[in-house]
C-alpha cells in the first residue's frame, strides 16, 4: 500500500510539473506548421517563407520553445538546393564543348590608346532575330558572327530592338519524366557586350556562358534570378541606378569577378546573390540596402573587408560564411540580430563590433573564427550557447565579466540572469 501511495504521489508531481511547462500558442502554431512541411518541393516556397516570417515575429522566449526549428532550416537548405538544380536546367550548362564560349578570349580584344574596348557594330544579318508585332519591335535570339566584342544595335531594319533572349529546345527524358528545357546551343552571344539602355535582358540567358564584360541597361529595375550564375569568366559589369533588387543567385559562381559597385538605388541583395564569387575582393554596399539574404556572400574567400549598410538590421544565416580572408567587418548601429552561421569559418576575422542595439547572436554565428581575439557585447544582447563554437582564441566581455573558450556556455546563463 505504501509503495502505491509513493507511486501515485510521484505521478502527481510529474503531471503537475508538465502542466507548468506550457508552450505558447504562437510557438505551438509555428511547430505545427513546420511539421506540415514534409518532403520539400519547389512548390513549397510560399509555405517555407510564410513559416520563416512567422518565426521571425516571435519573441526570443517563444523562439526557444520551437524545438523543431532545425527542420525549418533543413527545409530551406533543401529548397535552395532544388532551386540550384532547376537553374542548371533553365540555364543550359551546355555539354557540347565545340559550341561553348571560351572562358578566356581566344583573340586580342581591340582597344584604343586608353585601353578602352572597341566594340564592333554588326550587320543586321549577323543576328538571329524576329519582329514581334504585339511588342512593336525586334527580339534578338543570338549573335551569329565571329567578333568577340559587339554593340547591340538600337534598331534592326528600322524597327527598335526591345529584348535579348535565346531560343529554347526541349530534350525528352526517360521513364516518362517531363522534358528538360534548355537554351538552343547555337543561340549565343560574344564575350564582350554593350547593350543600349532601352533593351531588356530576359532572365538567365547569360548564365553559365563565357561572358567577360556586360552593362545592365538602365531600363531594367532588377537583376534576375540566376541572371549570371556560373559565368566563371565574368570580370566587368556595370549596374545602373535604376536597379533596386539583385535577385537570388544572380552572380553565384562568378569566380573571376573581383570587384562590383552596387548603386545607391539597390535596397535588396537576395539569397546567394554572390555565393561562390571566390575572387571578389571589393563589394561596396550602399547605406540604402535594407536586406541582404541568406548566403549572399557565402564562400567569397578573397573578400577582406566589408562595411555593412547603415539601414541593415539583420545579418542573415550564412551571409559571410566561409569568407576565409575576411579580416574586418564594420557593423552599423541598426543591427539587431546576427543569425546562424553568419560569420562561421571566417578563420582570418580579426575585428568586428557588436552595436549597442544588438539583441541576439544565434548559434554558431562566429564558429571557427580562429583569429578573433576580443569582442565586447552590450548587456542587452541574447547570446545562444554555441554562438562562438570552436573560436578558441576569443575572449568575450559581457556584463563586466570576461568569458573564453572554456566557459562560453556561461554567456547564455548570464543573459538569463537578468
Amino acid at each position: 500500500m505504501r509503495k502505491s501511495i509513493i507511486t501515485v504521489s510521484l505521478l502527481a508531481v510529474i503531471i503537475s510539473f508538465s502542466a507548468c511547462v506550457t508552450v505558447d500558442a504562437a510557438s505551438q502554431k509555428v511547430m505545427n506548421d513546420i511539421d506540415s512541411i514534409g518532403e520539400v518541393e519547389l512548390s513549397d516556397k510560399a509555405l517555407i517563407e510564410k513559416i520563416e516570417y512567422t518565426y521571425s515575429t516571435l519573441t526570443e522566449k517563444q523562439k526557444e520553445q520551437v524545438k523543431n526549428y532545425v527542420v525549418l532550416l533543413n527545409a530551406r537548405d533543401e529548397y535552395d538546393r532544388l532551386v540550384a538544380e532547376q537553374a542548371k536546367q533553365w540555364y543550359s550548362i551546355i555539354s557540347d564543348e565545340s559550341i561553348r564560349l571560351e572562358e578566356e578570349p581566344t583573340e586580342t580584344i581591340p582597344v584604343d590608346e586608353n585601353g578602352i574596348v572597341q566594340y564592333d557594330i554588326p550587320q543586321d544579318d549577323d543576328f538571329d532575330y524576329q519582329y514581334d508585332a504585339a511588342l512593336g519591335g525586334i527580339i534578338i535570339y543570338g549573335y551569329k558572327g565571329n567578333s568577340k566584342a559587339i554593340k547591340i544595335p538600337d534598331e534592326i531594319n528600322g524597327e527598335p530592338v526591345l529584348i535579348l533572349t535565346r531560343k529554347e529546345v526541349s530534350k525528352d527524358q526517360p521513364y516518362g519524366r517531363e522534358p528538360e528545357t534548355r537554351w538552343e546551343p547555337t543561340s549565343r552571344y560574344p564575350e564582350y557586350l554593350l547593350i543600349p539602355d532601352n533593351v531588356t535582358i530576359e532572365q538567365g540567358i547569360f548564365a553559365s556562358t563565357g561572358l567577360i564584360s556586360i552593362n545592365i541597361p538602365s531600363c531594367m529595375t532588377s537583376i534576375g534570378e540566376g541572371e549570371f550564375a556560373g559565368c566563371q569568366s565574368l570580370r566587368y559589369i556595370t549596374i545602373p541606378n535604376n536597379v533596386t533588387i539583385i535577385n537570388r543567385g544572380a552572380f553565384s559562381g562568378c569566380t573571376h569577378l573581383e570587384s562590383i559597385e552596387i548603386p545607391n538605388s539597390v535596397t535588396k541583395i537576395d539569397v546567394n546573390a554572390f555565393n561562390g564569387c571566390s575572387n571578389l575582393k571589393n563589394a561596396k554596399l550602399p547605406d540604402c540596402i535594407t536586406e541582404i539574404g541568406k548566403g549572399a556572400f557565402y564562400d567569397c574567400s578573397n573578400l577582406e573587408e566589408i562595411i555593412l549598410p547603415a539601414s541593415l538590421e539583420i545579418i542573415d544565416e550564412k551571409t559571410f560564411m566561409n569568407c576565409q580572408n575576411l579580416k574586418k567587418v564594420i557593423v552599423p548601429e541598426n543591427i539587431k540580430l546576427i543569425n546562424f552561421y553568419a560569420f562561421a569559418d571566417c578563420e582570418n576575422l580579426e575585428e568586428i563590433n557588436i552595436p549597442d542595439n544588438g539583441e541576439a547572436i544565434y548559434d554558431k554565428a562566429f564558429s571557427y573564427c580562429s583569429k578573433l581575439k576580443n569582442l565586447e557585447l552590450p548587456d542587452s544582447v541574447y547570446v545562444y550557447k554555441a554562438a562562438f563554437y570552436e573560436s578558441k582564441a576569443l575572449t568575450v566581455k559581457y556584463k563586466g565579466k570576461e568569458y573564453n573558450y572554456s566557459n562560453f556556455d556561461d554567456l547564455y546563463s548570464a543573459y538569463k540572469a537578468n
